[in-house]
């Protein structure tokens, strides 16, 4: 699973950060207390950086990939929006405000349940944090590329773009279709040209 590491660090040093702000905040003066804030705070920072190496790492190889955001990377963007003014409001109050430590309760609870979103948002949605293997893109790759010089001989493409078929019903079409004229798609050909209609098939149809 893609960057299972870092979402399982990622809610980990979250999860000790926020039990650890509850244990403070209950018993400000134990003896351990000066520990527990360098814990804290090393779990913070282990927070952020996690977040951080998330968002770059995907949001980066999905530009390089398509030149846009969308799907988990563009879900992360928008948490982000939320997380770092909370995150930059806790280390002021922190450092700057001590008479507003109340709000830190509320302020840490929020941002826990930001980074479950996240958390949860990466391990469920599989399609997004999964990639095409290199091979099967090249084959989707050159089944387009035969489709558009076959298969617009007799008709124009947006009309198999845009049809929704289950795979069985694209093997019977396309199999007619080669029929036609055997000379110009061969039976390889044919089978590229299959695999292509059922990938966009399978988009088109999984509203």
């Amino acid at each position: 699973m893609l960057y299972l590491a870092e979402l399982v660090c990622f809610i980990g040093s979250i999860s000790a950060a926020y039990f650890t702000m509850l244990h403070l905040l209950g018993s400000p003066h134990t003896s351990h207390a000066k520990l527990l804030r360098i814990f804290h705070r090393v779990a913070g920072s282990l927070t952020i950086l996690s977040f951080a190496a998330i968002v770059l790492s995907l949001s980066l190889g999905q530009l390089r990939g398509e030149g846009r955001l969308e799907g988990y990377p563009f879900v992360l963007f928008l948490l982000g929006s939320l997380m770092v003014p909370l995150f930059l409001a806790k280390i002021v109050i922190v450092e700057r405000y001590p008479e507003l430590r109340n709000r830190l309760f509320t302020i840490g609870s929020v941002l826990l349940v930001l980074g479950y979103a996240v958390f949860v948002t990466g391990i469920l949605k599989p399609g997004l944090r999964t990639q095409v293997a290199p091979e099967s893109a090249k084959t989707l790759t050159a089944g387009r590329d035969i489709f558009a010089i076959k298969c617009s001989k007799c008709h124009r493409l947006e009309k198999a773009l845009t049809a929704r078929k289950s795979p069985e019903d694209w093997e019977l079409t396309v199999e007619k279709m080669r029929k036609k004229d055997p000379s110009w798609i061969s039976k390889p050909e044919s089978q590229s040209i299959l695999e292509f209609l059922k990938a966009i098939g399978a988009e088109s149809g999984a509203d």
